[in-house]
């Protein structure tokens, strides 16, 4: 796995709150997860998919999942 380093002028606050989400970081517990499930692709996570810094496959549903 490629390892991408972030740049504050690639990401929005938005979307790097977004990604510490998907990791389950800043909480009380340790990070348990490394994806987050979508219904609908949104346009912050497209966009990190088309940077580099998120991937996109099927979820076990059929909606899309981000990783």
């Amino acid at each position: 796995m490629e390892t991408v380093e972030l740049s504050p002028n690639e990401v929005s606050s938005e979307q790097l709150r977004k990604m510490k989400h998907a990791l389950r970081l800043g909480g009380k517990s340790k990070p348990y997860r490394n994806y987050v499930s979508l219904n609908s692709p949104t346009e912050d996570w497209e966009d990190l998919i088309n940077k580099g810094f998120a991937n996109k496959c099927k979820g076990i549903n059929g909606d899309s999942s981000v990783i």
